[in-house]
C-alpha cells in the first residue's frame, strides 16, 4: 500500500508563481497531491502555471503590496492552509548611495512587508492545520554584495524576520523554514 502524498488535499499558498523558483514550487506541491494557489501579478502567466500543474490548482492575480487585497485574499481559502510560500521578490542593482529611497521602498514592500501582511492575515488557518511557512530568501540574505546593497538589506530583514516568526509560533504547531538559493 502507497502511502498518501504528503500534502493530499490541503491548499498551498505560493506567492510569486508565475514563473522561476515560485512556479516550480506551485508544480512541485500539485505533484506531491497539495492544491497550489498561485499568487502573482500577472493574471496570464499565473494561468499558464496553474496549466503545467498536474493536479487540481487555482489562480490569484494581485498585487501584493495592496494589504486590502491581500486580506480580501485570505477570505477566499479555506480555514486551513498547510503551507504559504513567500517567493515572490524583486531586485534592482545599483550602489546605495545612487539609487532613490523609493527603490528601498519599493523592494521593502514587496521582500519584507508583503510576507508580514500575508503572515498576519492567514496565521489562523496555519495554526489549525499546523502548517508550514517558507521564505525562499537569497544568498543575498547571508553575504552581502556591491550594487545589491537594496535587495541585500531586504532579504537580511527577511531572514530576520523569519527567525522571530519561527519562535513565536513554533510553540504555537506552525513550522517556519528560510531557504537561501544562490545566483
Amino acid at each position: 500500500m502507497r502511502p498518501d502524498p504528503p500534502f493530499l488535499g490541503q491548499a498551498c499558498v505560493v506567492t510569486g508563481a508565475s514563473s522561476g523558483i515560485g512556479r516550480a514550487i506551485a508544480i512541485a506541491l500539485s505533484e506531491a497531491g497539495g492544491v497550489p494557489v498561485l499568487v502573482g501579478r500577472d493574471k496570464e502567466r499565473l494561468v499558464e502555471a496553474v496549466a503545467a500543474c498536474p493536479g487540481e490548482a487555482e489562480a490569484a492575480a494581485f498585487d501584493l503590496t495592496d494589504d486590502d487585497a491581500v486580506r480580501r485574499f485570505v477570505d477566499t481559502l479555506p480555514d486551513r492552509v498547510g503551507v504559504v510560500v513567500h517567493s515572490a521578490a524583486l531586485a534592482k542593482a545599483g550602489a546605495s548611495l545612487d539609487l532613490p529611497v523609493d527603490e528601498l521602498d519599493r523592494q521593502f514592500a514587496t521582500n519584507v512587508r508583503a510576507p508580514w501582511v500575508l503572515n498576519q492575515a492567514i496565521m489562523p488557518r496555519l495554526e489549525a492545520a499546523r502548517g508550514q511557512v517558507v521564505f525562499i530568501n537569497s544568498g543575498a540574505g547571508l553575504n552581502a554584495r556591491r550594487d545589491f546593497s537594496v535587495y541585500c538589506v531586504t532579504k537580511f530583514g527577511l531572514r530576520a524576520y523569519a527567525d522571530a516568526l519561527r519562535e513565536e509560533v513554533n510553540p504555537r504547531g506552525v513550522r517556519v523554514i528560510s531557504v537561501y538559493p544562490g545566483r
